[in-house]
């Protein structure tokens, strides 16, 4: 992936984190590194974290997803 870091907003930021720490599951739409639009469903943040300025978060599955690669999150009514 070539493209330059866009960082997100702290408030998307903060949302990303209370879904973590509250270990809700969520749906989420993203873009992988060829750009293709991925989906995944119930799943769980269990990380988020940052490298060389570059946010990123990994769910139970292990995925990693670059956080400005995100095109929607939702949480999954219980």
């Amino acid at each position: 992936m070539k493209d330059e870091y866009k960082r997100i907003g702290c408030s998307v930021y903060d949302t990303y984190e209370a879904l973590a720490a509250t270990r809700k599951s969520i749906d989420i739409v993203y873009l992988d590194e060829e750009d293709k639009q991925l989906v995944k469903e119930n799943m769980l943040i269990v990380n988020l974290y940052t490298v060389s300025k570059v946010e990123f978060m990994r769910l139970k599955d292990d995925t990693v997803i670059r956080l400005d690669r995100i095109i929607s999150v939702s949480e999954v009514p219980a």
